[in-house]
């Protein structure tokens, strides 16, 4: 049971990630009103890694997303939805947390795809649905946190880890958005090229065997820094998608990362995990602020480039010295 609920949830987080994406675009919110949606769902991951609450402040912010869910059905203001969003995805991540189901990270993947594969169907009415979904999930779960707070230093190892989820979250919102105007915001289209970019991302981790993990992550990261700006470069809309379909077998080096930490004997979860978020909410931040700053999206993109560089820096520098075979 638990793990078919902690299926659902995860379809459930990729529904909602991208879903609030294309619907914002087809509400024709800005640029920065809609990386501030995402940006409010990234907070939401810091859940209960870094932010945990007992089970009756889970029940309380479950309740209050309802509420804010059924006002939005009413009033679909972006402040609104904006809030939900806001404190849906903590209860979204506690909730899926609390299955504690041992399974493959190509299953997880599996079922965020299927989310994102269904994100155009987002709407007031459905947002409500998941709402009183996870509020019921959440209910009826045991849980054993408290109320604490864990942001850990990160040290220098960690580091590669954070600038490649700030390569990512720098720009993946931002192609989203190029390819949802190429779609005339009908955003189906729009959601089978983002699942595809995900396919392409999950292979990685099967196409590249053997131990040359640190091989894999230089090589991969290089490879996104030229696809990435190619994206930002090119002219043709064709091209473009393409491009960042082909950045999922770049980024998805990123199990690279943890597999040489284990072997360095360097690995804590917790740390790597808090390195992820960390990367998450800055690289959005400064997606907002790039554009701002500029009013242009490709300056976002080129940001990403740069982030994808740095992190094949890092890693030369930092695991240089890995005793991996192959390496």
């Amino acid at each position: 049971m638990n793990t078919a609920l902690f299926f659902l949830l995860s379809a459930i987080t990729g529904f909602v990630e991208v879903g609030t994406v294309i619907y914002a675009m087809q509400q024709g919110f800005s640029v920065v009103q809609i990386l501030l949606l995402v940006l409010a769902y990234q907070v939401g991951c810091f859940f209960p890694t870094n932010i945990s609450i007992k089970k009756i402040w889970l029940i309380i912010l479950g309740i209050i997303t309802l509420v804010l869910s059924a006002v939005f059905c009413v009033i679909p203001s972006y402040m609104i939805f904006l809030a939900a969003v806001l404190t849906l995805s903590p209860c979204l991540q506690i909730t899926r947390s609390l299955q504690k189901s041992k399974v493959s990270t190509a299953q997880k993947r599996l079922f965020r795809i299927i989310g994102f594969s269904l994100s155009p169907l987002l709407s007031p009415f459905t947002l409500l649905g998941v709402s009183a979904v996870t509020f019921i999930i959440a209910l009826i779960q045991k849980s054993n946190f408290k109320n604490k707070i864990t942001l850990p230093k990160l040290s220098p190892q960690y580091f590669v880890m954070f600038a490649h989820q700030m390569h990512y979250f720098s720009y993946a919102y931002i192609v989203l958005m190029i390819v949802g105007s190429l779609d005339n915001y009908n955003g189906f289209l729009t959601a089978l090229f983002f699942v595809l970019s995900w396919i392409t991302y999950t292979s990685a981790q099967y196409i590249f065997r053997g131990k040359k993990y640190y091989t894999y992550l230089i090589a991969g990261h290089l490879f996104l820094v030229l696809v990435i700006s190619g994206i930002a470069l090119t002219t043709s809309d064709p091209i473009k998608i393409v491009l960042w379909i082909l950045t999922g077998f770049g980024g998805g080096t990123v199990f690279c990362i943890k597999e040489i930490l284990k072997g360095k004997r360097m690995h804590d979860n917790h740390t790597l995990e808090s390195s992820e978020n960390y990367g998450h909410v800055l690289g959005v931040s400064c997606s907002i602020i790039l554009f701002i700053l500029f009013n242009s999206i490709n300056a976002s993109i080129y940001f990403a480039a740069i982030c994808a560089a740095t992190t094949a820096i890092l890693a030369r520098i930092l695991y240089k010295n890995s005793n991996l075979e192959g390496k």
